[in-house]
């Protein structure tokens, strides 16, 4: 028996399992994996069933389930490369809006009563980029964008193209609201310093909204964490680019 599945195994052959579960439900069967000396790794079913109830005679019946189980393993692989192909901007690599609001969601849901994070990013000229160097050039500057991004969070940290030259960052469990600001302004500061081709005459730096909750809002709403950020990407906008805004400010309507 394979040592991950032992200790379930064992519990579940126990004859007094066997017998509970035989009188709740008639039928008792279990799962594991034993390592076969020429096959190597197989997979049994194990059935226990009561064939005289009289005298409570129980037979159990060991199936071999190698080629469902591999096929059922298999399949599932290919599920999940599915779906993570699905949450994934092909240009970036990062994940897509629908992917990264779908796990960013799970990470709250998960950590709601602890401190997270969320970035909202926007690119400053972006526009006169792809204007003035086409977009393929926009699109390497894309990628370069997202490079810095992963760069300066951890691997649990999640990063996604929103959309456009939109960017967000989810960082769950942060070590403090000050290791945030500085994970903020260091994404800030790389954007600020990017060479995306040679001769580019166009400045591109960033704006970027922060919320930390619970500091900054209560419970697991990530609907309402994106909107406190966008809005204080607004006011990073309003206030001449290039910066980092992590408290509501008062932003004057443009007429």
């Amino acid at each position: 028996m394979v040592e991950e599945d032992r200790e379930q195994v064992l519990r579940e052959m126990a004859l007094s399992r066997i017998v509970e579960q035989l009188d709740k439900h008639g039928v008792h069967v279990l799962y594991g994996g034993i390592i076969d000396p020429v096959r190597g790794y197989t997979r049994k079913r194990v059935e226990y069933r009561y064939c005289d109830d009289d005298h409570r005679m129980v037979i159990m019946v060991r199936t071999d389930i190698t080629d469902i189980y591999e096929q059922e393993r298999q399949r599932n692989i290919e599920l999940q490369r599915a779906l993570e192909l699905a949450y994934t901007d092909q240009l970036t690599g990062l994940l897509n809006q629908h992917g990264f609001s779908t796990k960013a969601q799970q990470l709250l849901n998960e950590c709601w009563h602890e401190r997270a994070a969320l970035f909202f990013i926007d690119l400053d000229n972006f526009k006169a980029v792809n204007d003035t160097y086409g977009h393929l050039v926009g699109d390497i500057l894309l990628q370069k964008v997202a490079n810095i991004i992963k760069n300066n969070i951890r691997s649990t940290d999640l990063a996604g193209r929103y959309g456009g030259d939109e960017f967000m960052v989810f960082i769950a469990r942060p070590d403090s609201k000050q290791s945030v600001e500085e994970i903020a302004q260091r994404i800030c500061a790389g954007i600020d310093t990017l060479k995306y081709m040679a001769s580019a005459q166009v400045k591109v730096t960033c704006s970027l909204g922060v919320v930390v909750a619970p500091d900054d809002i209560s419970g697991s709403d990530y609907a309402q964490m994106v909107f406190k950020a966008d809005n204080r990407l607004y006011a990073a906008k309003h206030l001449g680019k290039n910066m980092v805004v992590s408290t509501d400010c008062e932003v004057p309507e443009e007429n």
